[in-house]
């Protein structure tokens, strides 16, 4: 059976310095910003604005201006305690989620009081699109909590505004905003996973079985975003920006373990499984894994871990096209007739080929898909505005199919010799049939 292997590994150790002046990479944080006022509306310039990530402890702080506004950019995504301070005022604090390449806005009102009194806002400020880059963000609940065939995130896509999926997804199956399928720009934390050959993504990328050849697992991927109409700064291509944010790891140990199989007992037949004399195809799919993170140094230095793996494999009956009998009669009829003697290496291979008066055959073709894929990722903070991370991919697969029945498998005509003049045929003809190599059959007439 021929074979082909599907190998894929994606290696990215990428140093990223995030600061409050930019980044070396396309965006990956997300910012807060708002203003501050009193009672009575008035703004309050001075205050003392802090957030803190619950998860990590990291903290950053910033004074509001003149305005009463305030800024706190380039904040790794996180659920955020931000608090407001100025003497004579009470505390107010409140909960604000961070998304990538997004904008959360938190304004806050104070009332007069004692500094030490606290105001507590319950409830997390919501997210709400300010740029007319079109982002689309698909936070974990919805990543985690949709039931996926095959659990790979391209799925979720569709569901998206904007985007356009090909039934049944497969290989570069995705259109946004009209733009070709290779216009799309896909990321992970912001680095290229991009295939510059095809220009699909590298991984979550579909073998010749039409499943993904690597993944990045549900359980690994805090969010992602598109955006359809793209800044400057992502490049590289001029179609929509899909980049996936990859979970990382907290002061809290933290993970996951999963089994999923599927059986043929679960399934009815099919149409050609009960045209057979079958019951049910005989497939089993079974996806396993999980994923684990944690400190390596409390507050400073996390990290975080998935692995992978899946194997399917299905016997599937199809048709292809054999000889009948009868039709190889009247061939070496035609060529006796011609004067001529079959060609003896034909005829031994002939031999070793099906035949049927029906013109066709059924074979119980057998596929299978392995996969094994890995990451690990290290996030060490140098101080509140710097931080250092580095990830590692790998993904393996083997996947294996019949191959196409189409103009390969030897038809009627194969065996039409012309009746005028000198002619010589060379046939490739092949079945996926168990030790069937490929056949040539050779043939020719003359004067």
């Amino acid at each position: 059976m021929p074979r082909r292997w599907a190998l894929s590994a994606l290696l990215g150790v990428i140093f990223i310095f995030g600061a409050s002046t930019g980044a070396f990479a396309q965006k990956t944080t997300g910012d807060i910003n708002g203003t501050v006022t009193d009672s009575t509306g008035a703004v309050l310039p001075g205050v003392a604005v802090t957030a803190v990530c619950q998860a990590t402890n990291l903290t950053r702080s910033v004074t509001t201006d003149a305005q009463g506004s305030y800024s706190l950019p380039e904040l790794p995504i996180c659920n955020y305690k931000v608090t407001t301070e100025l003497q004579g005022f009470k505390a107010v604090t409140r909960e604000v989620q961070v998304a990538v390449n997004a904008l959360s806005k938190a304004d806050f009102k104070l009332e007069v009081g004692a500094q030490s009194e606290t105001i507590t806002v319950e409830g997390v400020s919501p997210l709400i699109e300010f740029s007319d880059k079109l982002n689309n963000n698909v936070d974990t609940e919805r990543i985690t909590e949709v039931p996926l065939s095959g659990r790979d995130f391209n799925s979720l896509l569709a569901v998206t505004p904007g985007v356009t999926r090909e039934p049944g997804g497969g290989f570069i199956a995705v259109s946004i905003a009209g733009m070709r399928h290779t216009s799309n720009n896909y990321m992970i934390d912001g680095i290229s996973n991009n295939d510059r050959y095809y220009g699909d993504s590298v991984m979550n990328q579909v073998g010749i079985l039409g499943v993904p050849a690597t993944l990045v697992p549900m359980d690994a991927i805090a969010e992602f975003t598109v955006q359809q109409t793209p800044s400057a700064e992502f490049g590289v291509k001029g179609g929509a920006a899909i980049n996936v944010v990859m979970k990382s790891g907290t002061n809290q140990p933290h993970g996951t373990g999963y089994y999923f199989r599927h059986d043929k007992w679960t399934d009815s037949p099919n149409f050609f499984v009960k045209r057979s004399g079958g019951d049910t195809t005989d497939i089993k799919n079974q996806q396993y894994g999980g994923t684990f993170g944690g400190p390596i140094v409390k507050d400073k230095t996390f990290f975080f871990g998935y692995y992978e793996g899946g194997r399917v494999s299905f016997v599937a009956p199809y048709d292809v096209f054999v000889p009948r009998p009868s039709e190889i009669s009247a061939a070496r009829a035609r060529i006796a007739a011609a004067g001529m003697a079959v060609n003896p290496i034909g005829e031994n291979l002939l031999k070793y080929y099906p035949t049927s008066e029906s013109g066709k055959q059924t074979i119980n073709g057998v596929s299978f898909a392995d996969m094994d894929t890995f990451s690990v990722k290290i996030d060490h903070r140098l101080n509140n505005n710097n931080l250092v991370n580095g990830r590692f991919f790998y993904g393996y697969s083997n996947q294996s199919a019949p191959a196409g029945n189409g103009d390969y498998f030897c038809t009627a005509h194969c065996f039409h010799l012309c009746k005028d003049g000198p002619h010589m045929t060379l046939y490739r003809t092949f079945a996926d049939i168990e030790n069937l190599p490929d056949l040539f059959i050779v043939s020719s007439i003359g004067d």
